[in-house]
C-alpha cells in the first residue's frame, strides 16, 4: 500500500510546517525568517507553497505578508519588456508567414 505524501517526503513536510509556524508569528519574525518565508513562497516547490497558502487560518498573515512585500510579488519592468518582446516576435512571425502564403 502507498504511503501518504507527507510520509514519503518528510523533509518537505517539515519545511512546510516550519514556514507555517513562521507565518503564524508574522510580523513578529526576524529579518532572516522574513527572507525565508519570501524565498519559500517565491522559489519553493509550487505544490508545497499551495499547501501552505491554502490554510484558512493563515490567510490574515498571508495577506499582511503579501501587502508588506508587494514589490516582490509583482512583475517588474524587465518582465513586462520580455512579455512585450515575445508578443512582438509572435505578431511579426504571423505577419511574415501570412505574407509568405502560409496561413
Amino acid at each position: 500500500m502507498n504511503k501518504p505524501i507527507a510520509q514519503r517526503n518528510p523533509p518537505a513536510r517539515d519545511r512546510r510546517v516550519h514556514i507555517e509556524s513562521l507565518l503564524r508569528r508574522y510580523p513578529d519574525v526576524t529579518p532572516a525568517e522574513d527572507a525565508e518565508i519570501l524565498r519559500f513562497l517565491k522559489k519553493g516547490p509550487a505544490a508545497e507553497a499551495w499547501l501552505v497558502t491554502s490554510h484558512a487560518d493563515l490567510q490574515p498573515h498571508l495577506r499582511r505578508f503579501h501587502a508588506d512585500h508587494s514589490d516582490h510579488f509583482s512583475l517588474g519592468t524587465k518582465e513586462y519588456l520580455v512579455v512585450a518582446a515575445l508578443v512582438l516576435i509572435i505578431v511579426l512571425a504571423c505577419t511574415l508567414l501570412g505574407d509568405a502564403g502560409l496561413r
